[in-house]
This record gives structure tokens, C-alpha cells and sequence, in this order.
């Protein structure tokens, strides 16, 4: 009789020799040093990085889109239209009309409150005929300046009493326009359509610092006008007893 189980592998062999599908291992896991699969722990990063650009780009657009609607950019905007020479921007962001009438106005409550012996009565009676004269003038001299390159610029003529020149190189040396440096922008107030701008500003020959006021208000494409320094008054006195207190 046949021995069958001697031509039969057994049940041992054949396990050792086939291994099954659940024993095989895919060629494309194999593993790095800490035991991640290593594709995986390359897509993994890849996504991170990614989602850490998205945020990065997300937030560089929101700033952007916030900062272009602030008054401090458009205050910017107005620097930057003086020196390119670009009128129709200035006259967009400010309100000559009413940043001249006001500038009038707080100049002769100036002199009033800093000269106790002015007829008050008086000075503001020839400054009610004079103020449209004077603020028409200056308006169109400061968009000539504006325009038009120095060499471009003509000297006034000789015969002229006091043009408008010397009235405003007057008006820069008694509000100390004229040497005083822009430091930076201090707090915004914003209440509706309107806001409030404080410009940090420092006096190299006082050795002291000013803080001016400027009101400004939203035009409809979301950036802002200057309509006038709310405290002009108060800087130019401020900076006359500054100037006495030097002497």
C-alpha cells in the first residue's frame, strides 16, 4: 500500500512557501527613522505649508484692504500727491475751501487771545472783509505750487504790497509750520464718517513736541478728506509762548 502524506507537502509547508495577501507588504510604505511612512510624512508637511501660505496671504489682503481705508493712508496720500506734483489727488483728499477758512479763523483768535491790548472788535470786523479776498488768493497760490516745478515758478512782482508768498511764509513761521518735523501718527478716533487724526510733530530749534488735530471726513469709496486742524488755535499758541519762553 501507498504512502500518500510522501508526495503531499503538508499543511506547515505550504504556509511557509505562499504567503498569504494580508502578509504582503506594499512597496511604497516603507519608513523613516521616527516610523511614519515617509510619503505620508511628506504630504503632511506639504499641506501645512500650504495652509500656513493661505493665512499668510489672507491676512497680507485683509490688512491691505483695511489699511487703504484708514485716514492715516489717505493723509499719506496727501504727502505723497504734494511732492508728485499731482493736484487733482490733493484736491480730492482736501478741503482747501474749508481747511483756509478755518485756518483764517483760528489765526486771528491767536493773535487776539495772545495780545490782550487788540481791539477785538475791530480786528475781527476788517476780518470778515478780508477773509474772502485772502483765502481765494492763498487757495489759488497753493494749487500753483503744487503744479508747477520750481523752476516753473515766477517771482512776484515788485510792485505787489505783500503777496501771497510772504503771507504764507508768515503763517509758517507763526505756527512753525515751516521747522517742524512729522514724528509719526498718534491715536484715531472714528465716530460714523468722521474722524479724528493726531499727527505727532517735533520742533528742532524748541526742542519740543506738538500735537495737532485733524478732522477729516469719508468720502464714498472708503477713503478720507482733511476738512480742517481742529486745534489750530490752541497750537498756535501754544507755540508762540514756546517761542517767547526760548527768546
Amino acid at each position: 500500500m501507498e504512502n500518500n502524506h510522501s508526495t503531499t507537502p503538508d499543511n506547515h509547508t505550504k504556509n511557509l512557501t505562499t504567503p498569504s495577501p494580508i502578509e504582503e507588504v506594499p512597496s511604497d510604505t516603507t519608513t523613516n527613522p521616527s516610523g511614519y511612512p515617509k510619503k505620508t510624512g511628506i504630504a503632511l508637511w506639504i499641506k501645512i505649508s500650504l495652509t500656513l501660505l493661505t493665512l499668510i496671504l489672507l491676512g497680507t489682503s485683509f490688512y491691505f484692504l483695511y489699511w487703504i481705508r484708514t485716514p492715516e493712508y489717505s493723509l499719506n496720500l496727501i504727502r505723497a500727491s504734494v511732492k508728485q506734483q499731482d493736484v487733482n489727488t490733493f484736491q480730492k483728499h482736501v478741503d482747501l475751501d474749508n481747511l483756509l477758512s478755518h485756518s483764517f479763523d483760528s489765526l486771528i483768535e491767536a493773535q487776539i487771545e495772545l495780545d490782550p491790548k487788540i481791539n477785538a472788535q475791530l480786528v475781527k470786523g476788517m476780518a470778515f472783509f478780508a477773509k474772502p479776498i485772502a483765502t481765494t488768493a492763498l487757495k489759488g497760490y497753493i494749487l500753483n505750487e503744487i503744479s508747477t516745478s520750481k523752476l516753473e515758478r515766477k517771482a512776484p512782482e515788485p510792485t505787489d504790497k505783500k503777496s501771497n508768498e510772504q503771507v504764507v511764509n508768515d503763517f509758517s513761521k507763526k505756527s512753525g509750520f515751516a521747522s517742524l518735523e512729522f514724528k509719526g501718527f498718534g491715536s484715531t478716533k472714528t465716530d460714523g464718517d468722521i474722524a479724528l487724526v493726531e499727527i505727532e510733530l517735533f520742533d528742532k530749534e524748541l526742542k519740543k513736541d506738538f500735537t495737532l488735530l485733524l478732522k477729516m471726513a469719508k468720502l464714498d469709496e472708503g477713503t478720507w478728506r482733511l476738512i480742517k486742524i481742529e486745534n489750530l488755535k490752541q497750537h498756535l499758541v501754544e507755540y508762540s509762548k514756546a517761542q517767547k519762553t526760548k527768546e
